[in-house]
């Protein structure tokens, strides 16, 4: 993605500015066509400093908006109004994702490749989640682990690789409790969803700090 960030700014300056209020943003704007569904489409990356107005870009991409989106009934005024709201009330962060793939020469290129992701754990789907507390609840009749214990889905995989649920159990693993999660598992998804078991307290899993942040607690 393009980037819009002036020259005075040095990279070693990024995260000082970041922790007094900067950000980079994108903002969206759509392209209709009559009949069908409009197509969105996201700005180049801008920098914003702390205590800039960014409304003038906001601006700009409405205005665009307005021009390519209008057209498009049925579809095109509700969602341009959508993309309104969301470019006037900041447009979307991608500080995060910047900070992670961010390189020396970023603000000389003036370009970035977002192409690891800021978070390594995305929530389970709610189908799944709803399940996992179920299986969980039976694990803890055994009275085999404590709490917290934590599920997230590991997106942070290799190419070749699909993504995957991880689970951190409050305890130590062993054959047996390991025995017991995978039978109950077994009773609730199909064979072919993978799970990793770890162990919140074992610093062998690199992303327990990870899974602690960004996982969910379950009930």
């Amino acid at each position: 993605m393009k980037i819009h960030i002036g020259n005075d700014v040095k990279t070693e300056e990024i995260a000082g500015l970041i922790s007094r209020g900067a950000k980079f943003v994108a903002y969206q704007y759509i392209i209709s066509v009559p009949v069908f569904r409009p197509v969105k489409r996201i700005s180049k990356l801008f920098f914003i400093k702390p205590g800039e107005n960014s409304s003038r870009y906001a601006t700009g991409y409405n205005f665009l908006s307005f021009l390519l989106g209008i057209w498009g009934l049925p579809f095109g005024p509700p969602t341009l109004v959508k993309i309104f709201l969301l470019n006037m009330n900041g447009g979307i962060d991608f500080t995060e994702e910047v900070m992670v793939n961010l390189q020396a020469d970023t603000l000389i290129k003036k370009e970035i490749s977002l192409e690891k992701p800021a978070r390594f754990f995305e929530a389970p789907t709610k189908s799944n989640l709803k399940e996992l507390e179920k299986v969980f609840r039976e694990v803890k009749k055994y009275g085999i682990i404590g709490e917290p214990v934590i599920a997230g889905f590991f997106i942070n995989t290799a190419r070749d690789e699909s993504p995957y649920h991880v689970i951190g159990i409050s305890s130590d693993l062993t054959d047996e409790k390991l025995q017991v999660i995978r039978r109950e598992l077994g009773r609730k998804f199909y064979k072919h969803i993978r799970f990793e078991i770890v162990s919140l307290l074992s610093p062998d899993y690199e992303h327990v700090d990870r899974l602690r942040k960004e996982g969910v607690h379950l009930s």
